[in-house]
């Protein structure tokens, strides 16, 4: 049940299962430059990981997420 509740954490957060934040997270709060290093880092190359894609402001702001 713990694994579970984290997950759900995560996805509310904008994090992938391995608790980074994703790419479309760190845009959003206007940290481009953070995602981009991560990227040229690889972090976000190694594993392929599900992350989850919030859809509207209506949904961000009532915690709604969907897998994509």
């Amino acid at each position: 049940i713990e694994a579970k509740l984290l997950d759900e954490y995560y996805k509310f957060k904008g994090w992938n299962n391995e608790g980074i934040p994703t790419k479309e997270t760190l845009d959003e709060l206007g940290l481009d430059y953070v995602s981009e290093d991560l990227e040229q880092r690889g972090i976000y190359k190694e594993k392929k990981v599900k992350v989850a894609k919030r859809d509207s402001k209506k949904e961000k702001s009532q915690g709604r997420l969907e897998y994509r």
